[in-house]
């Protein structure tokens, strides 16, 4: 791609434990026409926002709109788009460690991109777009997202704060719990519960079906 149509700005150092970098894409009309995009799966995620109007992409014979706002670390399939006007985009790069201490949502539960972002980072993502899309240069964009992410981070109540309850009830009850129970009550992701669990009770876990065919805790 042309150097001159993307920028890549590097987060404010509070933030790099979970986000890599930004990246700004804006291909003026004469450009993105002629060019189509393919978003693969990624361990990573990657979160889109589209500034202009959304483009669109092809499933069974027809075109539909790209979600203005996606996570490409969801994505289950090969997804192309062709853009039908000015490209402009928003990236986020998160690391591997990524996105999950950002929001109180727990992301194992999403299965694809078409996940609802306004719900999961509990935020108007509108308001986001608007000021980006306003900002005239990369680094004032980058600043708009520092601040954005900054004050996500500052809501999130901490991991060990969600886990302590729950390292209560097992350690007092010593019961078998349903990954998915846990999961649900501690707002996270299953690998993240599961370490939690671990380093707290300081036991390994044996999973096995239960008598409901979801895997449980055997502690």
């Amino acid at each position: 791609m042309p150097e001159e149509y993307i920028q890549k700005v590097q987060p404010d150092t509070s933030l790099r434990n979970y986000i890599w970098q930004y990246t700004f894409v804006d291909f003026p009309f004469e450009q993105a026409r002629q060019m189509e995009f393919t978003v693969l799966p990624s361990s990573n995620t990657r979160m889109i926002l589209f500034l202009g109007e959304p483009s669109l992409y092809e499933e069974k014979n027809t075109w539909q709109p790209v979600d203005r706002y996606s996570l490409t670390g969801f994505v289950s399939r090969p997804h192309q788009f062709t853009p039908t006007s000015t490209l402009r985009q928003a990236m986020v790069h998160f690391t591997a460690w990524g996105m999950q201490p950002l929001v109180d949502f727990p992301l194992a539960e999403i299965t694809d991109q078409r996940a609802d972002l306004n719900y999961i980072l509990n935020c108007d993502l509108e308001n986001l777009s608007a000021d980006l899309s306003q900002a005239p240069t990369a680094p004032e964009k980058a600043r708009i997202l520092d601040h954005f992410f900054i004050k996500q981070l500052q809501q999130v109540r901490p991991t060990d704060a969600r886990a302590q309850p729950l390292v209560q009830y097992i350690l007092r009850t010593k019961g078998a719990l349903r990954l998915e129970d846990l999961c649900k009550n501690l707002f996270i992701g299953e690998r993240t519960a599961q370490r939690l669990v671990h380093n707290a009770v300081g036991v390994n876990f044996k999973f096995f079906p239960g008598s409901s065919g979801s895997n449980t805790f055997d502690v």
